[in-house]
């Protein structure tokens, strides 16, 4: 799976304020980390309503950074005897959307 992240619409809103967009670069980074267990491990138990609440809670944030195949996948409907496929595919994409957040970082640094 191709995610394509953007960080414009963060840019325009922290541009001159390079420390406050770290501050925030790294709560949105542990909040991603912490979705990405929350989702996984619900799908493999089959908790259906912690999987649509941590859907939910994802879509701004991922429309934000522009990941709108990501946005798509997420939603994408989970069939009975698919989960670790689905969560695999998830996995995939948290991992390039946190290695965006992670080199964006970087370069505040």
């Amino acid at each position: 799976m191709s995610v394509q992240v953007t960080f414009a619409q963060y840019d325009a809103l922290f541009g001159d304020d390079p420390g406050t967009y770290l501050e925030f670069l790294t709560k949105l980074e542990a909040s991603l980390w912490s979705a990405k267990r929350r989702l996984g491990d619900a799908l493999l138990l089959g908790e259906g309503q912690v999987v649509s609440d941590v859907r939910h809670a994802l879509k701004p944030t991922l429309q934000m950074l522009g990941a709108s195949s990501f946005v798509d996948l997420l939603f994408s409907p989970v069939h009975p005897g698919a989960e670790a496929d689905v969560k695999s595919q998830f996995d995939q994409a948290m991992d390039l959307v946190l290695a965006a957040v992670e080199a964006k970082k970087i370069n505040l640094e």
